[in-house]
Order: C-alpha cells, then sequence, then structure tokens
C-alpha cells in the first residue's frame, strides 16, 4: 500500500513539467506589466486629484477676488455718497461745497479759499503740481498722492499660464490696449482704458489697479499720470525737492508701441520707455479737481 502511493507520487512528479525559462521570463513580463499599470492609474488618480484641488483653489481665489472688489466698490460708492451729502450740506448753509468755507473774496466765480499755487498742499494731503488757470472738463488742478502712498509694482505681469503653454503678456497688451496719450489731462483715460484690459484677463494688484484703489484723505478719485503729467511732477516737483520723491524711475500710463510703457528717471529726469513686464519702477498716484 504504501510503496503503491510512493510510486504513485514519483509518477506525478515525473509527468509534472518543470517551466522551461521562456515561461518564467513571461510570467515575469506579465507581473512587470501588472505593476506598471497598476502605477499608472494610480499616478492619473492622483493627478485627477491635483488638477481638482488646483482647480478649487483656483475658483476660491477668484471668489475672494471678486468679493474684495465688490467690497472695494461698496466701500467707494458710501465714500463718495458722504463727500456729496457733505458738500449738499455746505452749499444749503451757502458755503463752498468743495471746501466748506465761507466764499469770500471770489475770483473769477470761483472760492478763492480753493485756489492753489503749485507746490502747495492739496485738499487730499498731496502737493499741486499743475494748475491750468481756469475749470476746463470738470478740473483746474493737479495733485500728486503724498509720499507715504508710493509704491513699486510691475506694470504687468510678464506671461501668463494657460492650456497650451505661456502666452506673453506685453503681446496681449500690443493688441489689445490702443489710444493711450500722453498729454496733460489724459492720464485718467489711459487708467481706465489699462484697467478695462486687466479686467479682460484677469490681471490684478497691478500697477493701474493699485492707483484707482487709493484712498488718501477720504479721496479715492486717483490715477497713473500720463507722460507728460509725470514729467511735470518731475520739473514742478522733484527738481525742487518739494514732495518727497526719491532717485529711480517713475511710471506714466503712456504705453510706447503696446508693449512698452513711458517712464521718466527722476534721478537725472532722463525720459525712458520700458518694458512692462520686466520691471518694478515706483508710482506716485495723481487725481484732478
Amino acid at each position: 500500500m504504501n510503496e503503491s502511493k510512493i510510486d504513485k507520487v514519483e509518477i506525478e512528479k515525473q509527468c509534472k513539467k518543470e517551466p522551461t525559462w521562456h515561461e518564467v521570463q513571461k510570467k515575469k513580463l506579465w507581473a512587470l506589466r501588472r505593476r506598471c499599470e497598476e502605477e499608472r492609474i494610480k499616478k492619473l488618480l492622483n493627478n485627477k486629484t491635483t488638477v481638482e484641488e488646483e482647480r478649487k483653489n483656483k475658483l476660491k481665489t477668484e471668489r475672494m477676488q471678486r468679493e474684495e472688489e465688490r467690497n472695494r466698490a461698496e466701500e467707494l460708492e458710501k465714500i463718495k455718497q458722504e463727500r456729496i451729502s457733505q458738500s449738499n450740506d455746505w452749499i444749503s448753509q451757502g458755503l463752498c461745497g468743495y471746501c466748506g468755507k465761507e466764499m469770500t473774496g471770489l475770483l473769477n466765480n470761483e472760492c478763492k479759499n480753493c485756489m492753489y499755487e503749485v507746490g502747495d498742499i492739496g485738499p487730499a494731503g498731496g502737493v499741486i503740481f499743475y494748475d491750468q488757470g481756469y475749470i476746463s472738463n470738470g478740473w483746474r488742478f493737479l495733485e500728486a498722492a503724498p509720499a507715504n502712498t508710493e509704491f513699486e509694482p510691475k506694470w504687468i505681469s510678464a506671461y501668463v499660464k494657460h492650456g497650451f503653454g505661456v502666452t506673453s503678456r506685453r503681446y496681449q497688451l500690443r493688441h489689445f490696449v490702443s489710444g493711450t496719450e500722453r498729454k496733460i489731462g489724459t492720464g485718467k483715460t489711459n487708467t481706465h482704458r489699462i484697467l478695462n484690459f486687466f479686467k479682460s484677463i484677469g490681471e490684478v494688484g497691478k500697477i493701474a489697479q493699485l492707483c484707482v484703489t487709493l484712498n488718501s484723505n477720504g479721496y479715492i478719485d486717483w490715477f497713473l499720470p500720463s507722460q507728460d503729467e509725470l514729467n511735470l511732477i518731475y520739473v514742478n516737483l522733484k527738481k525742487k525737492n518739494i514732495g518727497e520723491f526719491k532717485d529711480g524711475y517713475y511710471w506714466s500710463s503712456t504705453l510706447n508701441y503696446g508693449d512698452k510703457a513711458w517712464g521718466r528717471y527722476f534721478t537725472d529726469g532722463y525720459i525712458i520707455d520700458f518694458i512692462n513686464g520686466d520691471y518694478k519702477n515706483r508710482i506716485r498716484a495723481v487725481r484732478q479737481f
């Protein structure tokens, strides 16, 4: 009985074939392929999670930016309405609707208290750098913001990422922003042209946007000066050591061939144009009144 069992086992061992070298390699190859496929699927799932997280973070950032813009707009509107209400109260009391003082000694039908000379401290706490001599297009004076409001940003981001790679912001600026001027009185229009372009491409926290969100002494009507307005600041203030302007380059809102913006070197007055996305220069916002 035992011998028959032993014989049977021996027969089964002899009948059972040992795997060949090719069969062993084939199994190893299939095992390797299976592991690679598992790792690929795992990687895809991880990438999907990463992409989804990035998408959610982007949406969250956009929501926060919209909320900040909405809050800022509400704040500015509130300040504007308060100033209008205050002005109406002054007028009803027979006072100047702009400065709130008695309109004595009228000069050319204007309140003498509201008359300024270049170099005077303006109503927003800045410095008057231009007087055109009469009210035209709703304004007479140009005021540069106080020195403590100065900042040093890039004009625009150098590049923007998208699904197919990167696009130069300068290329976009060259093709979608036109009509900026250099003349005195055009800085405000230039700034709003640039703002509309920034809004269309999702640009935030850059040069023109920082100007219009400035609030100095309750005044919120600031903009980036045009080239000629910036030149006036240099001639009438910086050269006379008025306004605490620093040496170095300052931006204007005047574009040169679209992808460059004019600036001025306040150390010696040299006028130069800069590639928009490549440099950080100083900004001093201005306002009309």
